[in-house]
């Protein structure tokens, strides 16, 4: 777990906030499926916790000359995979499925190996058929597998050796796990903390694709994914939403189940407006995110290939900045031309790239929750024109707190506007500041959660 100061992370910064309110309730024993350094660990979680299990963090495979004489047996290893895809509980063909199903579609495709394009067409075409003949678990469940089977050891001791009041998990992919060691607890109430309804996370994923192949892909992925969810939450006594949409989503899916709405917050401590002497002196868009996450991935091809150039066409000085997590790779990958975009990767601090910025644009067409971005870019009073899905789920009101648009026309039109009247920015740019900070502080946001989860608890012992 990072530290809420880690940008472009908005689901390690809600998790690091419920984990901080659980303490206050009693002993948290923290179990994470993420690899890391005990030295990166957040200082305070590590002495709010009795303990922390996680599995040790990864080594990037070092890649060698050799790699090229490997290449006919790569696909002797697809096809054996291929022909036996349930094998190692369907972890090889779902591994394969993750790396080249989803292939970008901003770079030319003359830029993707043939080899590649044809290993993503055959991968979809058999997922399809496994999909419907199998029901394979979906590809995130997939991420963790490993993960959990390197630390279930330790964990089942723990469960053997202690007792629980309360079982929390965080996202309802992780609920395959969750159901695991609950065969070594019992009568301890369920709760989830939903940051997204994934399954349609997924379907939005489908419809915002420009390839039919890879729709079909994400809309498959979000049929498995909704199976899960129908299950995993209706095993809960008490289930988090972000926000009032996501919780009709979750009901709709498991209608016996308590729900309660608690959206994620911002540090108005840490996210504080600055000087407008920071401002660049060219007109600069900005987008923050963790990127190798689809929906931001999506939402960052979409900008550059169909509203950016609509902008430039009338400011052929303007810039556009994506920063956060991965930007780099993200970048790399997109095979970029225009001097005029660049990314700020994995940035100590992200409060400069709000500095420099004159408009925060959030093109999102897919995703759910609550933006912690559009949060941020409030508290620290930059004006933003995001998609009605960027901005669903904060009840912010378009004109006064924010402009919204769908079309690639009507958003680069926002942006312009912004751009060129500054007496308009900076309106928004304050009315969105005092709302953020009266409506969404953390503190406020975890009362009301600890307020949820007491009926749950034990009754304190006399």
């Amino acid at each position: 777990m990072q530290s809420p100061r880690m940008p472009g992370s908005g689901g390690e910064v809600r998790t690091y906030y419920f984990v901080d309110a659980l303490a206050k309730l009693g002993e948290v024993t923290l179990i994470s499926l993420v690899g890391c350094d005990p030295a990166d660990t957040d200082r305070h979680i590590v002495q709010i916790c009795k303990k922390i299990v996680h599995p040790p963090r990864k080594k990037p495979p070092v890649r060698t000359e050799s790699e090229k004489l490997l290449r006919l047996a790569s696909w002797l290893k697809t096809f054996r995979v291929m022909a036996f895809p349930w094998r190692n509980g369907w972890g090889d063909f779902l591994s394969f499925c993750a790396q080249f199903c989803p292939l970008n579609q901003i770079a030319d495709s003359s830029s993707i190996a043939w080899s590649k394009r044809l290993l993503a067409l055959m991968l979809r075409t058999e997922f399809r058929l496994a999909a419907r003949l199998f029901n394979p678990p979906p590809v995130g469940v997939f991420f963790s597998t490993h993960a959990f089977r390197t630390i279930w050891p330790e964990v089942a001791g723990i469960l053997k050796q202690e007792s629980f009041d309360l079982i929390w998990f965080e996202h309802s992919v992780t609920y395959p796990f969750v159901k695991e060691m609950l065969k070594e607890i019992k009568n301890a109430p369920l709760i989830c903390n939903a940051h997204n309804v994934e399954s349609k996370l997924q379907e939005r994923l489908g419809h915002a694709s420009d390839s039919g192949g890879e729709a079909d892909y994400w809309k498959i992925q979000g049929r498995l994914l909704k199976n899960l969810e129908s299950k995993a939450f209706a095993a809960c006594d008490l289930v988090f939403t972000c926000s009032e949409q996501d919780k009709e989503l979750a009901q709709a899916l498991a209608p016996r189940t308590e729900y309660s709405v608690v959206g994620n917050g911002v540090n108005i401590d840490y996210f504080r407006p600055a000087s407008k002497t920071l401002q660049s002196l060219v007109p600069t868009l900005l987008f923050t995110g963790a990127f190798g996450y689809g929906p931001n991935d999506d939402a960052i091809k979409y900008f550059i290939s169909e509203v950016f150039p609509l902008i430039k066409a009338k400011k052929p000085d303007c810039k556009f900045i994506f920063a956060g997590a991965s930007a780099q790779t993200a970048f790399d990958s997109f095979g970029l031309l225009d001097p005029g975009i660049s990314c700020v990767s994995s940035p100590p601090d992200i409060r400069p790239c709000f500095h420099q910025a004159t408009v925060f644009v959030v093109p999102l067409r897919s995703g759910g929750g609550t933006r912690l971005k559009i949060l941020e870019a409030m508290a620290m009073e930059c004006a933003i024109v995001s998609t009605r899905i960027g901005a669903e789920g904060i009840p912010c009101r378009d004109g006064e707190h924010i402009l919204m648009a769908d079309s690639p026309a009507e958003f680069a039109e926002l942006v312009l506007r912004l751009l060129d009247d500054p007496a308009l920015r900076a309106k928004i740019e304050k009315q969105a500041g005092v709302w953020v900070r009266e409506n969404y502080n953390w503190n406020r946001l975890c009362e009301k959660a600890l307020a949820s989860i007491k009926p749950h608890l034990p009754p304190a012992p006399l």
